[in-house]
């Protein structure tokens, strides 16, 4: 190869390599939005589905209650905020005994 023929493909390369940082670019912009864009209509969602989770007061009765009836056996839950005292002081004297 001349040294023209080499100039023009080194030119040649340089010039590849610019298209390619400039794709990259662009690319990595385009995801970007696409993430931001994402980002927006999950929080979208979140707010028009509403969750009891999310939303629930969880110092409420019903939420102690629940929370302590969850996993238990039916003979074992309680349905008033005083069951569940009583219930808790039964295991921590239990607990404490044992």
């Amino acid at each position: 190869m001349t040294k023209k023929e080499l100039t023009s493909k080194v030119e040649d390369l340089e010039n590849e390599i610019e298209q390619l940082k400039q794709d990259y670019y662009f690319d990595i912009r385009n995801k970007n939005l696409e993430i931001y864009t994402l980002k927006q209509q999950l929080k979208a969602l979140v707010y028009k589905v509403p969750s009891k989770y999310l939303t629930e007061n969880k110092n409420t009765d019903e939420f102690r209650i629940s929370q302590f009836n969850r996993n238990r056996a039916p003979e074992e839950q309680v349905s008033t905020i005083k069951e569940l005292e009583v219930k808790i002081k039964e295991l921590f004297k239990e607990n404490n005994n044992g």
